[in-house]
């Protein structure tokens, strides 16, 4: 698959995206937690909109991106080969 040298580069690309998937799904789950910033009805409703389409989509698709990134992650561990310790 890869070679020595582009391994742990790989591999380190990877845990990144894998941590960055997981904090933007935090920070989703979050915006929709926390309400709607004011309370008049047109803000309420926009947010019923944002907070309720947009926000679940862009946590699902953070979710498949950190499985696929630790899938890779996985695969990229499994194909390395032990080392023996002296």
């Amino acid at each position: 698959m890869t070679d020595a040298k582009q391994q742990p580069r790989a591999r380190s690309t990877l845990y990144f995206s894998a941590i960055f998937c997981l904090g933007l799904l935090l920070v989703l789950l979050y915006l929709i937690w926390r309400g709607p910033p004011t309370e008049t009805a047109l803000a309420r409703q926009e947010y019923l909109k944002v907070g309720f389409i947009y926000y679940p989509l862009m946590a699902i698709l953070a979710t498949v991106f950190a499985g696929i990134a630790a899938f890779n992650i996985k695969q990229i561990l499994a194909d390395q080969k032990p080392t023996l310790s002296k």
